[in-house]
């Protein structure tokens, strides 16, 4: 009996031991089988986080990629002599998409922080550390940059702004056009651009042509029928003014005896002086018939017309100057028309550089020989002026041309150290000094124009110290030759300086320095005075 309830008891205890080691086994797998699917849980969201990282590098990748075909292949062509403050030369081949390698490279890609930092990483799987999942932080979107800096920006990317003043006129160099660019914006695969904001791009600028008047008098005016309306409070100065001209003009023809012709062409030429800063409309000058052939302006420079009146020339230049600036329906009296001021780049700057407005349609074209529709004793406030009417083609540059065709104008300032001499009816002038032991542009136009004879338009400025120098601003003194060039350098010089003779062209009208027929004249001295734009610049 007792060994049959020791049995029993050892039956008990193995069972009880079993039990004891069936659970042990059970929660051990249960346990097991947690742990595998968190640490599945956490590869998975790795593998994810790992793919969304490729992907925004790829993205970025490609963003740059765009970015720097748009600024090779959308690069405007640059205009010679038009502004001097950067050079440029074209790229003669585009770049095409397949050029540009567009996949993402592989290993650790880079990510941008918040704080502007990168952090590397890796595409591998990664391997927990512990057992328990670590916590997933938020992918932060690379920073895209997609906009294309223009030769204006340092490599620091703070803008430069030229030092030199727009109405200065430093010394002679051909200068070279900003290179400009159009902002490009990212682009999807098949070439469209994507959602995010896309800079506009500032519209081309039309190119300025030859100003010419092909009809006289023009169509625009010959188109308009004669309307008698009440006064005009804005023409009410300038329509006696024409109607006294015509009235000076008539006698001047009649001629009468006693009439004393000579304090008439004075009132004329006062009448005109005072003309160029009235405000008129083209019907204004319909209804008084000013443009007209026999009974308007082409009576006084116009021999068919004149009735054999022998005005004075400077008279007869005059007249001409305003009808032509009237036929091409310039009505404007302000003297830097067509001129955008410049602002200062701070406080502390006083300094800034204008520009000719783009819309402006009176601009017209320098890049010709000769005169054109100048007239010798023409005068402008400033250099840039004279570029806005194709006279001279820099703005602070005192040579302009191209090569080929030599120099088209050049303007005689002094200063800086050239060994200039002007005997007004011949000069000594200076090409521009080299920095790196080569012939410059600018003087290199002044040698073809010494080999190809063609003449050269003739500019001085205020600035010069010269009795031919004008009171004030720029004034064109006609046609120049250059005959002889001499080099005040040796050949291994680094300056390679040039000193050219130029000889007024026979048959001109004489240079406009003295009194009557000075100018500039008392009204564009007054309107220059006046204008608190132009103060500090006599």
């Amino acid at each position: 009996m007792g060994n049959d309830m020791s049995s029993i008891s050892k039956l008990t205890a193995e069972e009880v031991q079993a039990e004891e080691d069936a659970t042990l086994a059970r929660v051990n797998a249960e346990t097991c089988k947690g742990q595998d699917g968190e640490n599945q849980q956490f590869a998975t969201a790795m593998k994810a986080r790992t793919k969304r990282a490729a992907e925004l590098a790829a993205q970025h990748q490609l963003a740059i990629n765009q970015a720097t075909l748009s600024k090779v292949n959308d690069v405007e062509e640059g205009e010679v002599n038009e502004d001097p403050l950067t050079t440029w030369q074209p790229r003669k081949d585009k770049v095409s998409p397949s050029m540009v390698p567009t996949k993402a490279r592989s290993g650790p890609t880079p990510v941008a922080l918040s704080s502007g930092t990168k952090q590397l990483v890796n595409r591998e799987k990664p391997k927990p550390t512990s057992d328990k999942p670590a916590k997933l932080s938020a992918v932060k979107l690379p920073a895209i940059n997609t906009e294309v800096r223009t030769a204006a920006h340092s490599s620091s990317g703070t803008a430069k702004r030229p030092a030199a003043n727009a109405f200065a006129d430093e010394r002679r160099g051909v200068s070279k056009s900003l290179k400009r660019t159009d902002t490009a914006s990212p682009r999807s695969p098949d070439g469209e651009p994507t959602a995010e904001k896309v800079r506009k791009s500032k519209p081309s600028r039309e190119t300025p042509v030859l100003a010419e008047i092909s009809e006289r008098p023009p169509a625009w005016y010959q188109a308009l029928q004669v309307v008698q309306r009440r006064g005009n409070a804005d023409e009410a100065s300038a329509s006696p003014l024409i109607e006294s001209l015509k009235d000076f003009v008539r006698k001047c023809k009649k001629h009468e005896r006693g009439f004393n012709i000579q304090e008439t062409f004075q009132k004329i030429r006062d009448t005109l002086h005072k003309l160029v800063f009235e405000k008129v409309t083209g019907q204004l000058l319909r209804n008084r018939r000013i443009l007209h052939d026999q009974d308007g302006l082409p009576q006084i420079f116009d021999k068919k017309h004149s009735g054999d009146v022998k005005y004075p020339w400077d008279v007869v230049a005059d007249a001409e100057e305003l009808y032509n600036k009237w036929c091409l329906q310039d009505f404007e009296t302000d003297l830097l028309r067509g001129i955008v001021r410049g602002v200062p780049a701070s406080k502390n700057v006083e300094k800034t550089v204008d520009h000719i407005d783009d819309n402006y349609k009176g601009r017209s074209s320098w890049k010709f020989h000769g005169n054109g529709l100048l007239l010798n004793g023409q005068w402008w406030p400033t250099q840039l002026t004279t570029v806005r009417d194709g006279a001279h083609g820099a703005m602070i540059a005192g040579i302009s041309g191209a090569a080929g065709e030599g120099a088209y104008s050049c303007v005689m300032s002094g200063g800086n150290g050239y060994d200039d001499e002007d005997h007004g009816e011949w000069v000594l002038y200076c090409g521009t000094d080299s920095t790196d032991g080569k012939i410059t542009e600018a003087t290199s136009r002044l040698l073809e124009s010494r080999d190809n004879g063609k003449p050269v338009r003739f500019l001085r400025s205020h600035n010069l110290n010269s009795p031919f120098a004008p009171e004030i601003g720029f004034r064109y003194d006609g046609l120049y030759k250059v005959v002889s060039s001499k080099a005040l350098d040796k050949s291994d010089s680094t300056r390679r300086r040039h000193q050219f003779r130029l000889e007024r062209l026979d048959g001109q009208t004489p240079i406009r320095g003295t009194e009557p027929e000075k100018r500039p004249t008392a009204q564009e001295i007054h309107a220059h005075r006046s204008d608190k734009r132009l103060r500090g610049l006599a």
